[in-house]
């Protein structure tokens, strides 16, 4: 994702020996230089769907085609983190921004810290462990009784039998998680900043319908940036189930944070996964 625009913010990955990567996803284009120009985005449908293409390789793993799938161009407002430089040694030498710490190797909201600093995270690491090193979105957004909040979005990869395309849903009845206490501003423990538990449906939420269509043109976006790198298998049908969060600025903007795959379920979470089923077993009744 680096050189995108208001997607992600700007990050680091740490290799486990030590090895930190490029500034990643820092609004910068392949040069290097600042992106000024607004970008183009995709407005969310229900199914964004490459074309089926090429020929069937026997036992193979074939690539799906290059093109994008059924989406609409648009243009978001300009938003950006306010105040944040855009090359990796003025963001080094800032000592103002707060940085999640995360390590790669554990989940569920656990593995994370938070850093005044780049060289206070750096200073955090273990050799032998990979992080992804995350500038914090400020100002964020907080709920109505002053929590940080995340929104959790479901996300479907689907290739139907006999064939190269794959489909992307989303499930509309996502969740709102928000960190265990009331944001205190500067705090950076763990139980103030980390949106991690579950606390209302997606759709009771107030701005729902303003924001669920964002959130579905920010995937879109970065569909269109990895579906190269996508393989499916022409010999049975297969599908994938990724939880996708965001973090919204004051501006009402959606700032990704992370993709996971296979994320967590609850009982509460058993109609989507029979929607989940319906829909790749279109022939067969789910139990």
């Amino acid at each position: 994702l680096n050189g995108t625009y208001a997607l992600m913010p700007p990050t680091f990955t740490v290799e486990a020996d030590g090895t930190w990567s490029g500034l990643l996803c820092s609004g910068l284009d392949e040069t290097g230089r600042p992106v000024e120009s607004l970008p183009t985005v995709f407005e969310s449908t229900e199914r964004a769907k490459r074309a089926d293409a090429g020929e069937e390789k026997g036992g193979e793993e074939a690539e799906g085609p290059e093109g994008a799938g059924d989406v609409v161009a648009s243009f978001f407002g300009k938003h950006f983190l306010m105040d944040v430089p855009t090359d990796r040694e003025s963001l080094e030498a800032d000592e103002t921004k707060r940085w999640f710490v995360k390590d790669s190797t554990r989940n569920y909201g656990t593995g994370i810290m938070v850093a005044k600093s780049v060289e206070e995270a750096r200073s955090s690491l273990k050799v032998g462990d990979k992080y992804v090193i995350q500038l914090a979105v400020e100002p964020q957004l907080l709920d109505g009784e002053g929590y940080k909040f995340a929104c959790r979005v479901y996300l479907v990869a689907y290739s139907p039998p006999n064939s190269l395309s794959i489909e992307f849903y989303t499930y509309p009845e996502g969740w709102i998680t928000r960190a265990q206490t009331p944001w205190a501003p500067g705090s950076l423990e763990w139980q103030f900043n980390v949106s991690r538990d579950r606390h209302s449906r997606l759709t009771e939420w107030d701005l729902y319908d303003e924001m669920y269509p964002k959130f579905g043109a920010q995937i879109a976006r970065v569909l269109q940036r990895v579906q190269k790198k996508l393989v499916v298998k022409m010999e049975r049908p297969s599908f994938e189930l990724f939880g996708v969060d965001f973090i919204i600025d004051t501006e009402r903007h959606p700032w990704l944070a992370e993709i996971n795959r296979s994320p967590r379920q609850l009982e509460e979470d058993k109609p989507m996964l029979h929607a989940l089923l319906d829909l790749v077993m279109r022939e067969q009744e789910t139990p």
